[in-house]
């Protein structure tokens, strides 16, 4: 009985098969079967079948198989399906039948395993089919070992003849194993092994000598392959073995022994060794002497050529033999030709072609012969004969002996090739010979070719290189004729009329230019690339001539016309190359060109279109006008006007181009610049409409510049902390964006303000700056203005090494703004009553820096003014009726009189004197009604 294991894997295989033979092999699930089917009948014990069991397997068995053939048969099948079909039946088989002995199953087997194991092989799963043909291989020992037995049991009886029959039939089996295992051994790269297998089977062909052609054959494929994949050491080997085992069977036919030994001596010469060469000579004479083959020779010939022992009479005699030989084609000569021509030879290859041009003249390839004549004496210079060659050859052409249409193409090649090369040498005689073979090997029918139009624009440039007009313009003319509607044409016209200085003639050619680019303006096609290229090659020529004005007409018609975004930015360029050219700076036409610049950057701002996008490379036309417009703004530096109009235009280019560091730098600089000039024009400006709107400009570029700055820290394009020290851009945006808010009056300006005090690289020059643009007609910002001043201070009073003439102005600039005014009214003086205060703190705190830090590095007339003004102030006072702070003013400028030097007795005396002779304060407070003139 199965046990429970068993009966589940049996039961599951029946289901399998039935499943299989069921569904299609397009079945997702058929494959799936098939694969779970063969890992099943590694799982099932033999020992635990029945023989009933096993008989039901192997009629699945059976089923399998028919349904493969049957299958494959109607074209059902594929390859590999019917590969693992066969293999799930041949694998069932020999699980039900691992032990016997019957003879028919075993040859049943040997059957299956074989044709398994070659489906296999023909899908190039090599490991499968190796696993299949060992097994088979066991079974077909097995039953020679059964007949050999039963053999020797029946000597004597009839039965032992089929026994012999039988036998070979094994044999036979065993051979195409052993010639599969090659195959699969020579697929996985064992050459070694497949040898070895292929010389068992070698040695089998005693008993089975109509089985050595497929052996010689098999070797020579292997040879072959090996050959191809250049591993020529291991071709030879497997070819002497092909040619061995022909050889000593002597059934192949006398072609296949040639065939394999020319193979054979193509091999030795891929070796390249003398030795190898000898090899491959003898090689080729045993081919030769077995079949006399035109390649044969051919190879001999090679072969000569090759061997430097090898004198002219032994090449002469090969070639000899080769053209001597009855079936040698036109192709096989000219492989001679060319073989001679390769190893330098070039005497005996022109010689050869010479006696080919006699032996075919009426053959269909002697254009072929024609040709490799022309070309093998253009490559040994033999530039007269070549011509006399080419003159006899067009004759006979034009009379009797007509080229094909294949060699006249071939012809006409090569005699513009060698035209072209003589015009770039500017030999334009020599071109105009070759260009007139070509005109001449043109048969009356073919006047309409539209290669003629080409053919005489060419001449027609060569005869204006010449300066030969007259000619040129019959050239072109006839150029004209044959194809009017060319712009090649019309540009030859216009280069002929701009040689011969005739401007008008020449514009009329370049309108003409225009006009066909106007009528291709929807085409995408290169004739209409061609147009838009040839007009900028005729502005650039017009330019170098002298004749601008005639370019810049048609260009600019062009423009305007022209609808195409990648031709009309073409031609913007052309223009401003135009209007660039030759000019002195000074006399730039700085209008057109911003013009055509801002038409540029309309365009490129307009493509949007993934056509359009395609057509023109966006960031290229970008940064070639970025360039245009810095380089005209720096020239532009004495006009403020053009100065920001061009950095603007430089900036918004830039915006077009990749985000990158030196894309966003350039925006950063165009947009600070063009800031600063907005607020220069402002200033010079008198109309206050003017003034304001150049102003709101001037914020809204730097608000740009400061997007880009962004830019660049969030890209992390600059790497450290200390390249943003550096940079001043922060600085100056924030002192034009003060400007500009100061100016218009607007609220946001304390942000500003905000700002720089943020900022980590602000100085004090950036704060003395923003206190003077906080009280800069119109702007009236007198808070703004002390605060500034206030944070300058400190910031000077910070540095290890105070600027003390700074400090002074500083100082002096925040007592100035916080100073009262003297004036007589009672208002004015419960005024200065209640407002001197703030800046008696002014004055203590310079007082104070003097005394502990300046010493005396602070300068002395500053001092004096500080004095002056303390006391002054503090008779102001005095006369206001304010005593105690009349007297506190008075002796803090008293205090400023001691670091006085030259000048110190002068105003001490002054002081002592108005003091009236050291009256006391109290005194004068007793005294009001008494109000002299106190003020120094």
């Amino acid at each position: 009985m199965l046990s429970a294991d068993s009966k589940t894997i049996k039961a599951q295989l029946q289901v399998l098969t039935n499943e299989i033979l069921r569904l299609s092999e397009t079945d997702n699930k058929w494959r799936n079967h098939i694969e779970k089917a063969i890992e099943l009948c590694d799982c099932m014990d033999a020992e635990e079948l029945t023989d009933h069991d096993k008989k039901q397997l192997e009629s699945v068995s059976v089923n399998l198989w028919n349904h493969a053939v049957t299958s494959r048969f109607n074209k059902e099948l594929s390859a590999l399906s019917n590969a693992q079909l066969r293999h799930l039946s041949f694998k069932i088989v020999r699980f039900c039948n691992k032990d016997t002995t019957d003879e028919i199953t075993l040859r049943k087997m040997n059957m299956m395993g074989l044709k398994a194991g070659r489906s296999w092989i023909d899908c190039k799963e090599v490991d499968k089919a190796e696993q299949i043909l060992k097994l088979t291989m066991e079974s077909a020992t097995k039953l020679k070992g059964l007949c050999m037995k039963k053999k020797n049991d029946c000597q004597m009886l009839p039965i032992s003849k089929d026994l012999d029959i039988q036998l070979v039939e094994i044999d036979k089996d065993i051979f195409k194993i052993l010639c599969y295992k090659a195959e699969v051994a020579f697929t996985q790269s064992q050459n070694e092994a497949a040898f070895r297998v292929i010389q068992s089977a070698k040695d089998m062909l005693c008993n089975l000598p109509k089985e050595s052609g497929f052996l010689s054959m098999l070797c020579y494929n292997f040879g072959l392959e090996l050959y191809q994949k250049m591993q020529f050491s291991a071709c030879v080997s497997w070819l002497r073995l092909s040619y061995d085992i022909d050889k000593e069977r002597k059934i192949s036919g006398t072609t296949n022994q040639a065939c394999t030994l020319r193979l054979l001596a193509t091999a030795y010469l891929e070796l390249g060794d003398a030795e190898s060469v000898m090899n491959a000579l003898n090689a080729i004479d045993l081919a030769n002497s077995i079949y006399n083959h035109p390649f044969g020779l051919l190879l001999r010939l090679k072969i000569c050529l090759l061997n430097p022992e090898a004198n002219v009479n032994q090449i002469k005699t090969a070639l000899e033999e080769l053209n001597s030989h009855p079936e040698v084609t036109v192709q096989l000569s000219l492989q001679s030709s060319q073989l001679l021509m390769k190893n330098k030879r070039q005497e005996l290859a022109l010689e050869q072609l010479k006696y080919l041009l006699s032996k075919f003249p009426h053959s269909t390839e002697y254009g072929k012969i024609v040709v490799a004549q022309i070309e093998l004496m253009l490559e040994i210079k033999d530039r007269q004969k070549v011509k006399n060659l080419i003159e006899e050859i067009i004759t006979g052409h034009n009379m009797d002996q007509p080229l094909d249409l294949s060699t006249k193409k071939k012809l006409h090649y090569i005699f513009w090739d060698q035209a072209s090369a003589a015009f770039d040498k500017k030999d334009y005689h020599e071109a105009l010979q070759w260009y007139d073979f070509s005109y001449n090997l043109f048969s009356l029918g073919e006047y309409e070719n539209s290669n003629l139009a080409k053919l005489h624009r060419n001449r027609a440039t060569c005869y204006i290189n010449i300066n030969n007009f007259e000619k040129a313009k019959d050239a072109i003319v006839k150029a004209e004729s044959y194809d009017p509607s060319s712009s090649h044409t019309q540009f030859i016209l216009f280069k002929l009329a701009l040689a011969q200085k005739q401007s008008s003639q020449a514009a009329e050619a370049l309108q003409k230019l225009c006009q066909l680019a106007a009528c291709e303006k929807n085409d995408l096609t290169d004739s209409a690339i061609d147009t838009n290229s040839l007009i900028c090659l005729a502005a650039q020529m017009a330019y170098e001539t002298g004749e601008k004005s005639v370019a810049l007409i048609a260009l600019e018609k062009y423009l305007d016309q022209c609808t195409n975004p990648k031709k009309k930015l073409t031609t913007l360029r052309c223009l401003v190359r135009v209007l660039l050219a030759d000019t002195d700076h000074s006399s730039l036409p700085l209008c057109k060109l911003l013009k055509h610049l801002k038409t540029a950057l309309i365009i490129l701002n307009e493509i949007s279109s993934l056509q359009d996008a395609n057509e023109v490379n966006k960031s290229q036309e970008s940064t070639w006008f970025m360039k245009i417009a810095w380089n005209l703004a720096i020239q532009s530096e004495n006009s403020p006007d053009f100065l920001k109009e061009f950095f603007s235009l430089c900036s918004q280019f830039a915006a077009l181009c990749p985000s990158d560091l030196s894309s966003l730098g350039r925006q950063k600089s165009c947009s600070l610049i063009v800031a600063a000039a907005c607020l220069q024009l402002a200033a010079n400006s008198n109309d206050v409409n003017e003034q304001i709107t150049l102003y709101k400009e001037a914020l809204v570029h730097t608000n740009t510049c400061r997007n880009a700055c962004d830019k660049i820290l969030t890209d992390q394009l600059i790497s450290s902390r200390d390249d943003v020290k550096k940079d001043t851009a922060e600085i100056l945006l924030v002192l034009y964006e003060f400007e500009a808010r100061a100016k218009l009056n607007d609220p946001m300006l304390e942000s500003v303000m905000e700002k720089a005090l943020m900022m980590p690289n602000s100085n004090a020059k950036t704060f003395e700056t923003i206190a003077a643009l906080a009280v800069d007609v119109p702007a009236n910002h007198k808070n703004l203005c002390i605060r500034a001043l206030k944070v300058a201070l400190r910031k000077y009073c910070q540095c290890s090494i105070p600027d003390y003439t700074a400090i002074s102005k500083s100082f002096h600039s925040l007592i100035e703004l916080t100073l009262p005014q003297f004036v007589s009214s009672s208002s004015d003086d419960q005024y200065l009553k209640n407002e001197h205060d703030e800046v008696f703190q002014y004055f203590q705190e310079a007082f104070d820096f003097i005394d502990k830090k300046a010493k005396d590095m602070y300068p002395e007339f500053e001092i004096l003014w500080l004095m002056t003004k303390a006391w002054n102030l503090g008779i102001n006072l005095y006369s206001a009726g304010c005593f105690l702070k009349a007297e506190k003013w008075c002796s803090l400028s008293m205090k400023f009189q001691h670091y006085l030097s030259a000048l110190k007795s002068t105003y001490e005396q002054q002081q002592s004197r108005r003091h009236y002779k050291k009256v006391s304060f109290s005194d004068l407070m007793r005294a009001k009604t008494r109000q002299p003139d106190l003020g120094i």
